[in-house]
């Protein structure tokens, strides 16, 4: 009952109870059937009454209601059963069109169930199903890509990878292209449609890469814009330390001036001489202000117990330390390898890398010195058979990596630089310090689609959003989300959107659906496969009540009062004497 029933209830009890009482105290002549009658029609009033303003509620026949979304098929209606089709579905005549699910609903609140044909809810139609038992019957798969997973964003030089799956196209094959339609990696789908590729990033910006789809025939069948946002970072200050000049220092070189490294270079020649930049004593103050040190075993060697306690001193601070064993190691030198906490055995020969297939000419792969450590420490990097050929260890919030290679510069010399800039980037993209990520708390979408609400977080107040045609959209923060500082953004365009937040700007990319049909249909297939439940009957058996007709009480009480009345009015006939 309603506060509204309670109260009136309440009014209508205490005035029977007056009115009774006073009945009971008139002394009129009269029958006693008289009396007892007026006592019985007084709460009989009441009642009617009652019933009048507020009619019992009654659970009228429920029914079904047999939504279409878009690409469904034609359907008939089952007995008790209505069709409505929404926006995104086919015109058909004779099936009144809704705006949405929520619209349906009000307006047929006798329905206790929903059947679902096509391709599924759209995002804004799915918190409508609330308790309402869901029937769904899902449109057939779409041959094309299903899923695109890409990393945030990446620096300038360096690798990324793309995982994703294709339905519907066994056998295809997959590529993955660069802005300019050149091919970076191809590969088959898995048995399930699995694909894993690798790219390597070029110049700082957003681009948008490919991926394309063939079939068995060798026929496109779908292909994807892949967004990317290359940003280049602080530059990694990178101190190389080398006992010796060698063809690997020169193309190391330049790989790292090539991808942004902060380099400064000492190379010892002999007696006391050096080439590359002005030598730095190796103390704290100059260990703390560099990333990565890298040396190799005759600078390790070279050095004082002191020096290298000073080395395994900055980097428990967080300094990154690399030491490439290029040759044989002797008493000496593993003793300094055992001080910065790598001991190592072996090293007299050499072994061949195994190079993976299609990473550039196979006998154009590095070599590696045959080390293998004296204790169980973390693989670095292991070739394609999963040989070690690189190790490491964490110390205080840094790390100290060692590794084999001795002659990578035979990649770039084969036209493979691309390989040998993977081949260090991975190894000192691990062990390099540590820095602190200065984008704050904003939470930009993995995925948006135009026309879709998609939320963005870690908002100032006045954050804003510009579309790619320019436009500016002031964005309002949602008050439910305060520490999250949220708002919603109806994007109504595919590209790129930039956000004007925190005095920065930050770029999304929004997909279109018209052209990226089968993972649309994919995500509002499971999307709505999601909302069917075990219990969805059960929670929802009977249609919501509604208040019955009014006209009976009405009589009733009309009756009732009129009776009632009468009675009160009526005066016994006057004796005759």
């Amino acid at each position: 009952m309603t506060p509204w029933q309670i109260a009136t209830a309440a009014v209508l009890a205490l005035t029977v109870a007056f009115s009774m009482a006073r009945s009971g105290r008139q002394t009129t002549a009269g029958p006693r059937w008289r009396r007892g009658l007026l006592l019985v029609l007084q709460p009989a009033c009441a009642l009617a009454l009652y019933l009048l303003l507020y009619p019992p509620l009654q659970s009228p026949p429920g029914s079904t209601l047999v939504v279409l979304s878009a690409d469904a098929p034609a359907v008939a209606a089952n007995p008790g059963e209505e069709i409505v089709a929404l926006p995104e579905a086919p015109a058909r005549a004779g099936i009144p069109m809704v705006p949405d699910l929520a619209s349906a609903l009000r307006q047929r609140p006798a329905t206790i169930g929903l059947r679902i044909v096509g391709e599924g809810l759209p995002a804004r139609d799915r918190d409508a199903v609330g308790a309402h038992a869901l029937a769904f019957g899902p449109a057939a798969v779409l041959p094309g890509v299903v899923g695109l997973a890409t990393p945030a964003s990446v620096a300038p030089g360096n690798t990324f990878a793309v995982q994703g799956r294709v339905a519907g196209l066994p056998g295809a094959r997959v590529e993955l292209l660069d802005p300019a339609g050149q091919r970076m990696d191809a590969t088959t789908v898995d048995t399930d449609g699995r694909f894993s590729l690798a790219g390597q990033a070029g110049v700082a910006g957003d681009v948008l890469d490919t991926v394309r789809v063939l079939d068995a025939q060798g026929r496109e069948r779908d292909r994807q814009p892949l967004p990317l946002h290359v940003a280049r970072p602080a530059a990694l200050k990178l101190w190389i330390l080398a006992g010796a000049p060698q063809p690997e220092w020169k193309y190391l070189r330049r790989w790292a001036a090539d991808a942004g490294l902060s380099l400064h270079t000492q190379i010892a020649v002999g007696e006391g001489l050096q080439l590359g930049d002005a030598p730095l004593p190796l103390d704290a103050a100059t260990l703390d202000g560099f990333d990565l040190l890298w040396l190799d075993e005759r600078a390790l060697a070279s050095l004082s117990r002191g020096q290298r306690q000073a080395i395994v001193d900055a980097a428990r601070r967080g300094l990154g330390v690399l030491v490439r064993l290029g040759g044989p190691l002797d008493a000496g030198g593993r003793q300094a390898l055992a001080q910065l906490g790598l001991p190592m055995r072996g090293g007299e020969g050499t072994a061949p890398l195994a190079w993976p297939v299609g990473q550039g000419d196979a006998a154009a792969a590095p070599n590696r010195r045959d080390f293998i450590p004296a204790d169980a420490s973390p693989v670095l990097a292991s070739d394609a058979h999963a040989t070690p050929y690189a190790w490491w260890r964490a110390i205080g919030q840094g790390r100290i990596g060692v590794t084999t290679l001795i002659d990578s510069y035979r990649l770039p010399l084969s036209g493979a630089a691309g390989a040998h800039a993977r081949l260090w980037s991975a190894q000192l993209s691990q062990l390099a310090r540590a820095r602190r990520d200065d984008g704050g708390k904003l939470e930009l979408p993995v995925l948006s689609w135009a026309g879709e609400r998609t939320s963005l977080c870690g908002l100032d107040a006045g954050a804003r959003v510009r579309d790619p045609a320019g436009h500016v959209h002031a964005l309002q923060l949602d008050a439910a989300t305060a520490p999250h500082a949220c708002a919603g953004y109806w994007p109504s365009q595919a590209g790129w959107h930039v956000l004007l937040a925190n005095g920065q700007s930050h770029t999304f990319h929004v997909r279109d659906p018209a052209k990226a049909r089968a993972w649309y249909r994919q995500l509002s297939t499971e999307a709505t496969a999601a909302l069917v439940r075990p219990d969805g009957n059960a929670s929802m058996a009977t249609a919501p009540g509604q208040p019955g007709s009014r006209w009976p009480a009405w009589w009733a009480f009309i009756a009732l009062f009129a009776l009632t009345a009468w009675l009160e009015r009526r005066r016994p006939p006057a004796n005759v004497s």
